[in-house]
């Protein structure tokens, strides 16, 4: 299963949903040693080069808790996150 979600067409081909959700599963099942790799390629989906403007604010807090389960560091963690602009009005 690691195997197919780090393959690069199939990680292109999810929703930040999926992302999420994943994330989700490996924390709660997975090992830093076994599923760590495959968290920060999960993770490297919300960058902003890739689809960051897409994810909800619920599906980013879950990809983070993720990692605090695992206790692994997120992948760019000092990335300054980005308000919608809806909430700076």
């Amino acid at each position: 299963m690691s195997a197919k979600l780090l393959e690069p067409a199939f990680l292109e081909r999810m929703k930040p949903v999926e992302v999420s959700d994943c994330t989700y599963a490996l924390s709660v099942i997975g090992t830093p040693d076994g599923q760590g790799n495959v968290l920060k390629a999960l993770a490297r989906r919300a960058q902003p080069e890739n689809m960051l403007s897409k994810f909800t604010s619920r599906q980013l807090v879950l990809l983070t808790w993720a990692f605090a389960r695992m206790q692994m560091r997120p992948v760019r963690a000092s990335m300054p996150l980005r308000w919608p602009r809806e909430a700076r009005m």
